[in-house]
């Protein structure tokens, strides 16, 4: 699909996207060794 530069394409009966999703989370994991006390 980026060799044809699409992010739609049909193939036989299927309909294939491609999406660019730009997620930002909270890291618990980290957030709990830096601030313990905080944390619970």
């Amino acid at each position: 699909m980026t060799a044809r530069e699409v992010d739609e394409m049909i193939v036989d009966v299927f309909k294939v996207r491609w999406t660019k999703i730009t997620s930002n989370r909270f890291d618990t994991t980290a957030f709990n060794v830096a601030h313990k006390d905080i944390y619970t």
